[in-house]
């Protein structure tokens, strides 16, 4: 299975610039102020919802204890935050095209 490159922000913004008809700089700082602010409300603890596509969410996880396997060293890691996506049904593939649409 052959390994596809991934996407990266500037070729979203080439996508964008290239549908919409627009410059190429326009496109650029409209899809990093999308990113910032899908960031900018992931710190605040809030969910960011984008339908047909998913669900990006903030999680607590547990403080936990270590072991390192190398030298028997135990290490405590802190409790901290991690955002968590959830993939719709629509992108898994899992609906059929009619409850897509609504």
């Amino acid at each position: 299975m052959n390994k596809l490159p991934p996407i990266r922000k500037s070729d979203i913004a080439f996508g964008l610039s290239f549908l919409a008809e627009c410059n190429r700089d326009y496109a650029d700082r409209v899809v990093r102020l999308v990113f910032e602010t899908m960031a900018e409300s992931l710190k605040r603890g809030h969910p960011v919802v984008i339908k047909s596509f998913g669900r990006f969410d903030v999680r607590e996880r547990k403080a936990r204890t270590f072991r390192n396997p190398r030298n028997g060293e135990t290490i405590e890691v802190p409790a901290r935050q991690v955002v968590v996506f959830r993939p719709s049904p629509c992108l898994l593939g899992t609906k059929d095209d009619k409850e897509a649409k609504s």
